[in-house]
């Protein structure tokens, strides 16, 4: 299978079916009210991952375009701009760092609150630092963890920015759009942010409770998986009972897709760093994981189709 196969079939577009309004009462209460998973023993390197470190999404671009839906996520700013390219209608991300679910607390406030892309990176400038500081304190006054939504700010804050200009700078030379670089990217993902269509939660992709919560509520929300965006998370994990549960237990589109990546030199990796991507259907992955036949993700790649892109795989095999 090469990249040409990988546009046509992975990157069938289709409208955003819906016109974003904010979500009735009682459907946000679903959300508002999900449950967290114990938080982990020990974070990975003892560190807050406050950006993202893979610099080749757009890799991904053809195969995330205008798939809407609902997009899940894990880690920080690079869900903002798939859920962009996405054209997601809803948007949740779980991860296990409660910091970076604070983090993302900011990322919601300054949305809110940015008109366009210009200001909302601007207000992650150190000369802004303040300010921003000042509209966070304001909009999350009532939040019990307003103290530590400012704290991951402040303490995020000079990375921020020079990743999502990193960011900027990286999808310019590939010629592609992004929500901190293009008015119609961002206006998608502020009006995500203003009718409370993004969610985050601090959970753990084995646990028990968050995943199972989450699967409930987008299916009393009647909403379904579009894409899924796991990051590495599957190079620290197998595929456990837990695993396969919560992925199993949600509803995805016939044509969902799931974006990883895996540190794996022998796998080959993108130009420049040190990250094999990939794309899979989320029906063939939900095929795989009912099989058990493979338990961690590089058995699983084992059976991937480079494309012509250095770096990039497609996994679209059934399992024996």
């Amino acid at each position: 299978m090469d990249d040409a196969i990988l546009r046509g079939r992975l990157s069938s577009s289709r409208e955003v079916t819906s016109l974003l309004h904010p979500l009735p009462h009682g459907l946000r209460n679903c959300f508002d009210g999900l449950p967290v998973d114990p938080p982990p023993a020990a974070l990975i390197r003892d560190s807050h991952y406050w950006t993202g470190n893979e610099r080749s999404a757009h890799l991904w671009y053809q195969a995330v375009q205008a798939r809407g839906g609902t997009y899940l996520g894990v880690g920080t700013d690079l869900n903002y701009t798939l859920a962009g390219w996405a054209r997601a209608e809803f948007m949740i991300v779980v991860d296990f760092d409660q910091s970076v679910i604070d983090l993302h607390h900011a990322y919601l406030g300054l949305l809110e609150r940015c008109e366009t892309p210009e200001q909302f990176l601007a207000s992650w400038s150190e000369r802004a630092r303040t300010t921003s500081g000042d509209l966070l304190r304001e909009r999350w006054a009532a939040d019990p963890r307003r103290t530590q939504i400012l704290q991951a700010f402040r303490m995020a804050q000079p990375m921020v920015t020079r990743r999502l200009n990193r960011v900027r700078r990286q999808l310019r030379v590939h010629a592609l759009p992004s929500f901190i670089d293009d008015r119609t990217e961002y206006d998608h993902v502020r009006t995500l942010a203003c009718n409370g269509r993004i969610v985050v939660v601090r959970g753990d992709y084995n646990g028990n409770d968050t995943l199972t919560a989450v699967a409930v509520a987008l299916r009393a929300a009647k909403l379904r998986l579009g894409v899924v965006y796991l990051s590495n998370v599957e190079q620290y994990l197998e595929y456990t009972p837990n695993f396969c549960r919560n992925f199993l237990a949600l509803d995805i589109d016939t044509d969902a897709v799931v974006v990883r990546t895996l540190a794996r030199r022998a796998f080959g990796l993108a130009p420049g760093e040190h990250y094999h991507y990939n794309v899979q259907s989320a029906v063939v992955f939900a095929d795989w994981l009912r099989g058990g036949t493979v338990r961690r993700l590089d058995e699983l790649l084992r059976f991937r189709t480079m494309t012509i892109e250095n770096g990039l795989s497609v996994l679209e095999c059934a399992p024996p």
